[in-house]
């Protein structure tokens, strides 16, 4: 039963000037955060479900922008 790891994970509101990017995941599971401008970051969910990348230096974010995760 794959259903579990190939759960689309959540992703926190994103607002203006953000610095990092968070939700809730699959424990153990991969997430890639695809940013506006095309930037890729990637990181782990931890135990406890949740994960949070870091938003590169020079990105800005805004209300209510797009990423893919």
């Amino acid at each position: 039963d794959n259903r579990e790891t190939s759960a689309q994970p959540d992703v926190n509101p994103i607002k203006a000037g953000d610095k990092t990017i968070g939700g809730k995941g699959v424990p153990g599971s991969e997430i890639t955060v695809t940013l506006p401008d095309g930037t890729k970051v990637t990181t782990k969910v931890d135990k406890d479900d949740n994960w949070t990348v870091e938003v590169p230096e020079g990105t800005d974010l805004k209300d209510g922008d797009k990423v893919s995760v």
